[in-house]
C-alpha cells in the first residue's frame, strides 16, 4: 500500500525564512501560465510532454543522452533541481547553443558543464538563446481580472519561433474551434519581432496589449495587437 504523505513540521509552518520563498516561486508559476497553457496545449495535440529529457530535444548529443538529475520544461527553458540540502553549489550540463541564467541574466556557452551557487531560494533555471517566452502578470488566482498586460520575453542570440495558445479556460468549446493561436517568430540578425494571428476562434475581436522586452540588453517596446501582422523593432 502507498504509504501517506509525511505532513510539514509544525514548528516550520509560518517559517518566515521558507515563505518568501514559497511565495516567489508561487508568483513564478502564474506569471508562466501563457507558456505554460501553451504546452498542454502541445501535449494534446502533439504529445509532446510538459517536463522533457535534455536527449528530447538534443538527440545527437551523448552527454545530453546520460543526464537524468535535470530536465526541460517544454523545449526552452532548463530546470536543475538541487537535491541535497544545504550545499552551497550545483553542478549542470548546459546543452549545445548559448544559454541565460533566468535569474541574472548571464550567458553561457552551451554544450559543457558548469557550476551555479546555490542556496535555499535558488533554483537553477535557464533559457535558451532565441527563446520567446510570454508572462502574464502576478494574479493570486489564475482567473484574478488584470489590466497589465501580458510580457513577451525573447532571449537573444538565435532565431526563434513560439505559438501561443489561448482559449476561455473553462469550458470544452476549444473542440469546436473556439480558441486562438498566435506566432512570435524571432530574427537575430534583424532584432525583429513577427506576431501574426493563426487560429482566431477566441474570442472573436479584441485588441491585446504586450510589452515586448528584449534580453540582453532590456530593450523594451509596448505594443498594441489587433490580430493584423505587426512587426516590433528591437534594434537599439
Amino acid at each position: 500500500p502507498l504509504e501517506s504523505p509525511t505532513p510539514p513540521r509544525a514548528s516550520e509552518l509560518g517559517n518566515m525564512a521558507i515563505e518568501p520563498i514559497a511565495k516567489k516561486y508561487t508568483e513564478l508559476r502564474y506569471r508562466l501560465l501563457p507558456y505554460n497553457y501553451t504546452l498542454t496545449w502541445q501535449a494534446r495535440e502533439e504529445g509532446l510532454p510538459m517536463m522533457r529529457p535534455l536527449w528530447f530535444h538534443y538527440p545527437s548529443d551523448g552527454t545530453s543522452m546520460q543526464i537524468a538529475d535535470q530536465y526541460l520544461w517544454g523545449r526552452d527553458i532548463l530546470i536543475a533541481p538541487v537535491y541535497a540540502k544545504g550545499v552551497k553549489e550545483r553542478s549542470l550540463y548546459l546543452p549545445p547553443g548559448d544559454w541565460y541564467d533566468f535569474w541574472t541574466i548571464e550567458q553561457y556557452d552551451g554544450g559543457k558543464i558548469i557550476t551555479r551557487a546555490v542556496d535555499l531560494e535558488t533554483m537553477p533555471i535557464y533559457v535558451r538563446a532565441g527563446a520567446i517566452v510570454p508572462m502574464d502578470p502576478i494574479r493570486q488566482f489564475a482567473d484574478q481580472p488584470t489590466d497589465e498586460p501580458m510580457e513577451v520575453t525573447i532571449y537573444a542570440g538565435a532565431n526563434g519561433d513560439f505559438t501561443l495558445y489561448e482559449d476561455d479556460g473553462t469550458s470544452m468549446k476549444y473542440q469546436q474551434g473556439v480558441y486562438s493561436t498566435t506566432h512570435f517568430h524571432w530574427d537575430d540578425s534583424e532584432s525583429q519581432l513577427t506576431i501574426r494571428a493563426l487560429e482566431t476562434g477566441f474570442p472573436a475581436s479584441r485588441t491585446q496589449n504586450m510589452v515586448i522586452r528584449l534580453m540582453p540588453p532590456n530593450i523594451v517596446r509596448e505594443v498594441a495587437f489587433n490580430g493584423e501582422a505587426l512587426e516590433v523593432d528591437l534594434r537599439q
